[in-house]
């Protein structure tokens, strides 16, 4: 069972401590990164069908099918957990539950303002990211 932890001192996520006051900013955005790859098997997989359909053909059809199937299960929405740091953006954590995210961001928002606060949170159906951090560049 994976654990995202959360005091008002100290995040802990994948063996990777964050502190809380060096956050930012926390905020939930979409992410891309899949989009490509599933028009790529999209374009792949209608030139399977037409293929097929040319050359009489039920296994490049069938291959054709099966491309477009496995483009839109890779384009089903996944979110990202974005931390603002004074360091940079990291971005430790990504899910297909929104709602999940939302939740992790209202217990750092209260982690934040609050004095004494301890969360332990599941999030066995998340990926947990490689969270180093990215410089902004100035």
């Amino acid at each position: 069972m994976a654990k995202l932890t959360i005091t008002n001192h100290v995040m802990s996520i994948g063996g990777r401590i964050i502190q809380i006051k060096n956050i930012a900013e926390v905020g939930v955005v979409e992410d891309k990164s899949d989009q490509s790859k599933s028009g790529f098997l999209f374009m792949v997989g209608i030139g399977g069908i037409l293929g097929g359909a040319m050359i009489p053909s039920f296994l490049v059809f069938l291959f054709g099918g099966a491309m477009i199937a496995l483009g839109v299960y890779i384009n089903k929405k996944k979110y990202l957990l974005m931390l603002q740091t004074n360091a940079g953006k990291i971005t430790p954590l990504r899910s297909k539950d929104l709602t999940l995210l939302e939740s992790i961001v209202e217990k750092l928002n209260d982690a934040m303002s609050r004095e004494t606060v301890s969360y332990s949170i599941d999030i066995s159906d998340s990926i947990i990211m490689d969270s180093q951090i990215n410089q902004i560049s100035r």
